[in-house]
């Protein structure tokens, strides 16, 4: 797929420092319109690292970022290293884990507040520089109600140059279809879920959410046990909710009241119910350089 009359570089994910269950970094140049991309694992350590690897020698361009609408990294530092002539030469080079790096620069995702975490920014940053490997480095997550374990997440990454020397063929995930633009990767259309803002809390309904997209996935690769999987974990997830639901309204209310004995009863209940979410996981089973900020954010509705 061609971005004006740039060629779209496949690339392959060679360096992850930590993922979710189901939300994998390989999962980054597979481009689909329910497409779910990468997490970092709960309770990560900053920055989480990201590693990239061209098929060769690229012209790099353009790189575009798609952002989870509620598990935002703050800050994004990206990096490149470009053989040498020896590399070249005899088209070999350094593994990742043991290369030289130039900093390219860094751009920044807002916090999404404005859009109560519904809407996905899409960045798009211009370069001018050849690479072998791109280097990602993602800052701590803004906080918000929606990202209870502090995670940062990127649904989708593509890559826009010239190849100017090729080295080899990456194997890279299969895809069933061809990709699609980032801008038409949207969050997962929910009917069940519509109106639920009344009856769950905002941490339980951004899971639901989530749930809801895998589910969607694995119907349309026809993976029925899975899908089954993951509609009896939003059921259980669904009546946990309730229950937080009025935890949280009466411990708002206890702390109007001035009832801070009973706020703390009820502070310690909720979270109890979340460390025991946490701790059962999802259940499901995996089967110098010039550098600047594209135009304004893409926003999806």
């Amino acid at each position: 797929m061609a971005n004006g009359r740039l060629q779209r570089l496949e690339f392959a994910v060679v360096h992850c420092s930590g993922e979710d269950d189901n939300t994998r970094a390989e999962s980054l140049g597979i481009h689909t319109t329910d497409s779910v991309g990468w997490q970092s694992a709960r309770w990560s350590s900053y920055p989480q690292e990201i590693g990239l690897q061209f098929e060769g020698q690229v012209r790099l361009s353009q790189i575009q970022f798609l952002s989870h609408e509620s598990k935002i990294s703050s800050k994004v530092e990206l990096y490149t290293h470009t053989p040498t002539a020896e590399e070249l030469a005899h088209k070999v080079y350094p593994p990742y884990d043991r290369t030289t790096w130039t900093r390219l620069g860094c751009f920044h995702f807002s916090s999404n507040e404005k859009s109560q975490y519904r809407a996905r920014e899409l960045k798009t940053v211009h370069v001018q520089t050849e690479a072998v490997y791109l280097r990602i480095m993602l800052a701590k997550c803004h906080i918000n109600p929606c990202n209870f374990y502090n995670q940062v997440g990127i649904v989708a990454i593509s890559v826009f140059g010239e190849m100017s020397h090729p080295f080899q063929k990456l194997r890279t995930p299969p895809s069933s279809s061809p990709p699609v633009d980032l801008k038409d990767i949207r969050p997962a259309n929910v009917d069940e879920l519509r109106g639920a803002e009344s009856q769950y809390d905002a941490v339980t309904l951004q899971r639901l959410r989530e749930y809801a997209a895998l589910k969607s996935k694995a119907v349309r690769e026809e993976n029925y046990p899975q899908a089954k999987r993951i509609k009896e974990q939003m059921e259980a997830l669904k009546k946990l909710g309730t229950r937080l639901l009025q935890l949280e309204n009466q411990k708002r209310m206890a702390v109007q009241s001035e009832d801070y004995d009973a706020a703390q009863r009820y502070k310690l209940e909720i979270d109890q119910l979340r460390r025991q979410t946490s701790a059962g996981g999802t259940g499901f089973v995996n089967n110098g350089n010039n550098m600047s900020a594209g135009p304004p954010p893409h926003q999806q509705p």
